[in-house]
């Protein structure tokens, strides 16, 4: 079972590079992840003469990199030298190898320790369908926390997925993060005749909220939920704000116009434009992603599969190991067990009580049988 296994990381060896080469190490531990390193060469006419002394100090800086990543105790890794329009090559590079995840820098420093976000991490957000973890040079190793903004949408809940795992793995504190924008803020100097539809508005969110949230499996995870009243980019800032270096902002995205519904537009641009702390965008794909064997046969293997899966908050995914494990022995009391424990998380009452049922019958048949042939030794022993 593999959760995330190719990371792509373009580097230009440089400022807020570094921090994306640290952070792909760290998740490669984690998840046993390949890396892929990846430079863009600058196609410039004016360049061609120097070229091949160019690719020789890229692959000297590669093989640097590639020590370090080596001497962490990652076995999978690789390098890609590349040449052309920056952003088109690193989407280009990052389809061909089928990658989970992009991690970049941030681009360069703007003064006072905020960073600026680069035109060419910029451009792969907008026309990449793959996640992408930008980084600050101010971000730390440490996750400490994790914001995870939504509005209901099918992005918000890519995020919202991807953001539980990674709370999982970094024992961060996640905080759910949505924005009412109140009525009374958009149209001053009219709040009596607004409020009653402005308490409806929230009454209305708050349920809305409850149930997208039902959808997750929190399990193990330190976590809060969280409604703001006001402007969406502000209250997203205000959140992270005095904890910037050590906080996640995790962003489900649609097409070119960054966040769907209340996360449009100027929302994404001035949130990013801030650039408060590490953030990633995510679209049509999870970066954290299952991916089986298919070929597995033995009950074992498919009952470890679904422990793992339990383990690691992917309660539909282990329900449907223990099943097949089921389907190779159907008196298998543990993968009963496992369905059960399953179906509790995925809040299915009636399906636990009925697994954990059969699981008992099955102990209770294996245990008659066990007495029955005790029985039957000893009186073989006595009539002999």
């Amino acid at each position: 079972m593999n959760l995330l296994e190719k990371i792509l990381v373009p580097t230009d060896f440089h400022g807020s590079a570094d921090k994306s080469i640290e952070m792909a190490i760290d998740l490669a531990k984690r998840f046993n992840s390949e890396i892929i390193l990846l430079h863009v060469l600058i196609d410039n006419p004016d360049l061609s003469e120097y070229e091949e002394i160019i690719k020789q100090e890229v692959d000297r800086k590669f093989q640097t990199i590639h020590s370090k990543i080596s001497g962490s105790g990652i076995k999978k890794v690789s390098q890609v030298i590349s040449k052309g329009n920056k952003s088109y090559e690193i989407n280009k590079i990052a389809d061909e190898k089928n990658v989970n995840l992009i991690i970049m820098g941030s681009g360069k420093m703007k003064g006072k320790g905020k960073s600026q976000l680069g035109t060419i991490t910029k451009r792969v957000i907008e026309s990449s369908t793959k996640p992408i973890w930008v980084m600050t040079e101010q971000s730390t190793q440490s996750i400490n926390s994790i914001l995870c903004p939504v509005d209901f949408s099918a992005p918000s809940h890519h995020a919202l997925a991807n953001a539980i795992h990674l709370a999982r793995y970094f024992r961060s504190k996640l905080t759910v993060l949505t924005v009412n924008e109140s009525f009374v803020d958009m149209l001053e100097g009219i709040e009596i005749e607004l409020q009653r539809e402005s308490d409806s508005a929230s009454k209305e969110i708050e349920n809305k909220f409850d149930k997208f949230l039902k959808e997750f499996d929190f399990h193990e995870v330190q976590w809060e939920k969280k409604i703001c009243q006001g402007k969406p980019h502000i209250e997203i800032l205000k959140a992270i704000e005095g904890k910037e270096s050590e906080t996640l902002l995790v962003m489900g995205t649609t097409g070119k116009t960054g966040f769907s519904k209340f996360l449009v537009g100027s929302v994404t641009e001035k949130v990013t434009r801030e650039l408060p702390c590490s953030f990633i965008t995510m679209k049509e794909e999870d970066f954290i992603a299952l991916r089986l064997n298919s070929e597995l046969t033995d009950l074992e293997s498919h009952f470890q599969n679904g422990k793992e899966m339990l383990a690691n908050g992917l309660p539909k995914e282990a329900l449907n190991q223990f099943k097949l494990g089921i389907s190779i022995n159907d008196l298998h009391a543990p993968s009963w067990d496992g369905m059960a424990v399953a179906y509790d998380r995925l809040q299915n009452k009636k399906n636990a009580e009925n697994s954990r049922k059969h699981a008992q019958e099955i102990r209770t048949r294996i245990d008659e049988q066990k007495i029955v042939a005790e029985i039957r030794s000893r009186s073989w022993m006595v009539a002999k």
